[in-house]
């Protein structure tokens, strides 16, 4: 993957920031790719370098779900439940101490109500993190908001001539892929440009926005000057055929929130004989508010929690400005 950069400001905080991750020997083998070799590969001059990592945005996260998912079945007592939605989680104790069984009872809809009896719960579902709690709880607050991502498919491009994944934050944020399939492009982000024009706050993902649509139209025609398809001779026109939106989780302070949830409002006071509140809401966890960069953080975040839910990993020894309590 290639990050490029569109002024010669951008591209010094890129360079100093490579050399400090190679300092700090987390380089992943990157090197810096100039205004001609950038021209040459992504087929545009309009960027100044870009930083070029070899074993970046190689991930499919799509194969990876399923094999995860297979796995789990052959290993036995897996249970998956697809389009079903939870309603509302439900406590069968009365202090949140209480050791039971069965801590949780998840009030689910597929069509016949059923009940889900289980003890620990973990929130990831990023944007609609806040569905699933009750008035006045700090995350029904704004600490994640739900925000609209789109993307657009071109015809194919042929030869395949896009080598990088390609990223750029000088544009709004643009990224874009060359599929080896079919030589189509996948052209996606603009949201720091759009969303001064057009709110995209909503959990709504069934609407395309043709501001994002015009926007990334525009850029691939004004940019990409080089790609094929967008010369003046050209016989075979690059054209969009497809357009599709999902929803993003977007923190207040743009960090992920990892770990044991807070107390509920009413479980924030000491229960009988304790000096002091509940710390953490028993047997609920969180990961979500990934503010576009999941794919990053997603792996290590579920690698944390099922340590914290072991017991191998305390709260306050994970990384304190991903723990969720910060917002309280």
């Amino acid at each position: 993957m290639v990050y490029c950069a569109g002024s010669s400001s951008q591209a010094k905080g890129e360079q100093d920031f490579m050399e400090c991750m190679k300092r700090h020997k987390l380089d992943f083998d990157s090197s810096w790719w100039d205004k001609e070799q950038c021209s040459n590969e992504v087929k545009s001059r309009d960027y100044m370098g870009g930083v070029y990592q070899t074993m970046a945005a190689k991930f499919w996260p799509s194969k990876f779900v399923h094999w995860v998912a297979n796995h789990a079945v052959q290993k036995g007592n897996v249970s998956f439940y697809f389009n079903t939605e939870v309603k509302q989680i439900v406590p069968t104790c009365k202090k949140p101490e209480d050791v039971v069984a069965d801590r949780y009872i998840l009030h689910v809809d597929d069509g016949s109500e059923v009940q889900l009896p289980c003890n620990i719960v973990i929130h990831a579902t990023n944007g609609w993190a806040s569905r699933l709690f009750p008035d006045g709880y700090f995350l029904t607050d704004h600490i994640i908001t739900p925000t609209r991502g789109q993307v657009v498919l071109t015809s194919p491009v042929y030869p395949n001539t896009i080598k990088p994944n390609f990223a750029s934050g000088s544009d709004g944020f643009i990224y874009m892929i060359q599929r080896n399939c079919d030589g189509r492009l996948l052209l996606g982000g603009s949201n720091l440009q759009c969303l001064q024009q057009e709110s995209r706050v909503t959990l709504d993902d069934s609407v395309v926005s043709e501001l994002v649509s015009n926007y990334l139209h525009d850029w691939m025609k004004t940019v990409l000057t080089e790609l094929p398809g967008n010369t003046s001779n050209s016989t075979n026109k690059v054209v969009i055929e497809k357009e599709w939106t999902g929803i993003m989780g977007f923190s207040r302070d743009h960090r992920p929130l990892i770990g044991p949830l807070p107390p509920f409002p009413n479980e924030a006071t000491p229960h009988d004989n304790e000096k002091t509140p509940a710390q953490y809401r028993h047997g609920q966890y969180i990961a979500a508010g990934y503010t576009g960069d999941g794919m990053s953080m997603a792996f290590a975040a579920g690698n944390a929690l099922a340590e914290m839910i072991c017991g191998k990993l305390h709260p306050d020894r994970f990384i304190a400005c991903f723990n969720p309590a910060r917002f309280l």
